[in-house]
């Protein structure tokens, strides 16, 4: 993804920002991420894995980890639809 913003302010970076045209569903495509706030083009790569259950960044096996790449915790999880009813007993 590359955004660029110019001097008036700062640009809110979105999930659809990022993954727009993308083969996953997403939830909540308008989830901010983070914000740049200084003019300027800024290029970010993401990886997408695929797992079970949550899995510490310190247990993430990286092929061709560079120096700046952030790796953060994941959280897998099975489900894709749920549906609940609150009923009350007498």
């Amino acid at each position: 993804m590359i955004c660029s913003k110019s001097a008036e302010g700062h640009y809110v970076v979105t999930l659809k920002d990022l993954l727009g045209d993308s083969d996953f569903d997403i939830v909540n495509p308008d989830h901010a991420l983070f914000t740049v706030t200084k003019p300027m083009v800024k290029r970010v790569d993401i990886k997408i894995g695929f797992g079970r259950g949550y899995v510490p960044s310190e247990r993430h096996v990286m092929k061709e980890k560079v120096v700046d790449e952030i790796i953060i915790d994941t959280a897998f999880s099975p489900v894709r639809l749920v549906n609940y009813y609150v009923e009350t007993h007498v």
